[in-house]
């Protein structure tokens, strides 16, 4: 039996989401430098992109979009993953310190493995950078969805830093995904 005993919760903080929109910054222009770079290897004679739209809000309004489209597949995957586990997955949308909105799937009450919450937590980033990334190299158009993934890639930085702290976790450990955080059981 462990030293540890009952349900210990890491959850997430006003501060951690500042360090996270920062880190995520970081990871969605490296991100978008990516794509960017598998759009040019695959469409050697127009080399750059061109998005033309027309002037004013059209190309903000349809990364807008794509980014939305893409925030849900995020989720859905994570769903779909703890589904595959045994999880029965919920959806909603809330509000970091009531200033800064973010859309979770959560399974509270459902506990995953280590290894399970790894696959959750890696599923969206994996599955959406690989789809996206054959979308922009073999789609005509798939110029336009290098910004939205590349920012979609920053937004995985909270999945990843929650990644960082259930593997600090003892082996054993089961994981509770909450709304705002993690719950650890040990065993």
């Amino acid at each position: 039996m462990s030293a540890r005993s009952g349900p210990n919760e890491w959850t997430l903080g006003f501060g951690i989401g500042i360090i996270w929109n920062v880190l995520g910054s970081v990871l969605a222009v490296v991100g978008a430098a990516t794509f960017l770079e598998v759009y040019n290897l695959t469409h050697p004679v127009v080399r750059g992109i061109v998005l033309n739209i027309g002037a004013g809000f059209g190309p903000i309004l349809l990364t807008g979009m794509l980014l939305l489209l893409l925030i849900a597949a995020h989720e859905l995957v994570h769903g779909l993953t703890m589904r595959l586990f045994g999880g029965r997955p919920r959806y909603g949308v809330g509000a970091m310190g009531k200033i800064l909105p973010y859309f979770y799937c959560t399974a509270e009450g459902e506990r995953f493995t280590r290894a399970q919450f790894a696959a959750v937590a890696l599923a969206p980033m994996l599955a959406l950078s690989l789809l996206g990334g054959l979308a922009v190299a073999y789609l005509p158009y798939g110029g336009w969805l290098v910004l939205p993934l590349g920012l979609h890639l920053g937004r995985c930085i909270g999945d990843f830093w929650v990644l960082g702290v259930v593997l600090m976790q003892p082996r054993g450990t089961l994981i509770e995904d909450m709304k705002t955080g993690v719950r650890f059981h040990w065993c």
